[in-house]
C-alpha cells in the first residue's frame, strides 16, 4: 500500500550562479528540469565554465554531505556530481519543488 506522499510528483529544477560560470544539468538528459516520482534517484552535474572553478551545490533541500568533483591539477574544480533521492523522512515538511543551483567561482 501507497501512502499519499508516495504518489506526489516531485520537480527538479536546476541553475548555475552566475550563469556565465557554468552549466548545471540532469547527468543522463543534460536537461534543466525534470519530474520525478517517489524513490527515483537522479544525478546533477556541473561544469564550469573556462576561467571558473565549481565550488558547490545549494538548494532548498539536505543535498547530502557527498559532492563528487573530478579532475586533475588545474581541472580539479571543473566538474561535480550530486545524487537525489525524491523522498521525505517526514511528509508533512516535504519539498515537491525542488531547487538546486551550482555555485561557481571566478578563477584568480
Amino acid at each position: 500500500m501507497k501512502y499519499p506522499e508516495e504518489t506526489r510528483t516531485f520537480k527538479l529544477y536546476l541553475s548555475a550562479s552566475p550563469p556565465e560560470g557554468g552549466t548545471v544539468t540532469i547527468e543522463l538528459t543534460d536537461e534543466t528540469q525534470g519530474e520525478y516520482l517517489w524513490g527515483d534517484v537522479v544525478s546533477i552535474k556541473a561544469l564550469a565554465s573556462p576561467g571558473y572553478n565549481f565550488e558547490k551545490f545549494s538548494g532548498n533541500i539536505y543535498l547530502g554531505d557527498l559532492i563528487v568533483t573530478t579532475g586533475n591539477g588545474a581541472d580539479k574544480l571543473r566538474m561535480g556530481y550530486t545524487s537525489l533521492g525524491m523522498s521525505c523522512p517526514d511528509p508533512t515538511f516535504c519539498v515537491y519543488d525542488i531547487n538546486v543551483t551550482g555555485n561557481f567561482v571566478k578563477k584568480d
